[in-house]
C-alpha cells in the first residue's frame, strides 16, 4: 500500500477511527519487525505469532505513544518486550544457550545484494550471523535493532528502552564483541585447514604449527581475549 502520509499522520487517523491507519502502519513495519522476531527467537512461526502481538498492542494503545512521530522506534519498544517475554517463558522450562551447538542458526537477513548473486556479500553475511549467535540477548537485539531495523541514535535508544549515552556503550560494546568474534572465525576458517592444531589455538592453547605466523596467533588470541568494556559489564 502506498501511503505518502507521515507516520503522525497515520497514527492521528487511527486514533481517529480511520480504518485504514492500521494496514498503512503494518505495511510499513511488519517486514522488518518480523526479520527482527525472527532472528531473535530463531523460530519462524513464533514470530509471526509475536509480530501479531506487537500490532495488537499498538492497536489498542495509541494513546500511549505520546510523540506521534516516533512510530517506528515504539513498535521495536513493544517488540523488544514480547521478546523478552517470550525468551523469559522458555527459561522456566529450559536453559537457553545461543552458543550450543543445537542452536538454530540465525535467521538469514533478506538482501538484495545477497540474492543477486554476490558470493562474497553472502559469505560476510553468513560470518557476522554466525558471529552473533555467540552474543546475550541484550546485544543480539541492539545489533538486530540497528542492522535489519534499521535504527539509530534516539530511536535506537528509544527502541531498546534505555537513554541515549547508555544506547551508545551498548552499541560500542556489542560492536567490539562482533568484531573479536568475526576475527576468531575468519582465522579458524582460514587456517584451519593448514594447521591441524589451530583448533588447539581458539580452544586457548598454543599453537605448534610451523604454518601458523606469530601475527596469527596473535590474532587468534586478541579475537579471544575480552575487552576492558566487556569485563567491566559482567
Amino acid at each position: 500500500m502506498n501511503d505518502s502520509r507521515s507516520d503522525q499522520q497515520v497514527v492521528t487517523d487511527h486514533i481517529a477511527g480511520d480504518p485504514t491507519a492500521l494496514a498503512v502502519i503494518y505495511d510499513r513495519y511488519a517486514d522488518k519487525i518480523y526479520d527482527t522476531a525472527a532472528a531473535m527467537l530463531n523460530d519462524r512461526d513464533e514470530a509471526a505469532d509475536v509480530m501479531q502481538d506487537v500490532f495488537l498492542v499498538a492497536s489498542e494503545r495509541p494513546a500511549q505513544l505520546r510523540d506521534r512521530s516516533r512510530l517506528k522506534p515504539w513498535l521495536f519498544a513493544i517488540l523488544r518486550n514480547q521478546v523478552y517475554s517470550r525468551t523469559k517463558q522458555r527459561n522456566r522450562t529450559r536453559t537457553v544457550d545461543f552458543t550450543a551447538p543445537e542452536t538454530p542458526e540465525m535467521v538469514a537477513l533478506i538482501d538484495h545484494r545477497a540474492e543477486a548473486g554476490s558470493s562474497a556479500y553472502a559469505e560476510l553475511a553468513e560470518l557476522v550471523r554466525s558471529a552473533a549467535v555467540g552474543l546475550d540477548e541484550r546485544d543480539q537485539l541492539a545489533l538486530e535493532y540497528s542492522v535489519r531495523g534499521e535504527l539509530s541514535g534516539e530511536d535506537l535508544a528509544d527502541a531498546l528502552g534505555v537513554s541515549l549515552e547508555q544506547s551508545d556503550v551498548v552499541i560500542h560494546r556489542m560492536r567490539e564483541r562482533v568484531e573479536r568474534a568475526l576475527g576468531a572465525l575468519t582465522v579458524a576458517r582460514m587456517g584451519r585447514n593448514d594447521c591441524a592444531a589451530l583448533a588447539g589455538v581458539l580452544a586457548g592453547s598454543a599453537c605448534s604449527c610451523v604454518n601458523a605466523s606469530p601475527a596469527t596467533s596473535r590474532d587468534v588470541s586478541s579475537a579471544k581475549r575480552p575487552s576492558d568494556a566487556s569485563r567491566s559489564s559482567r
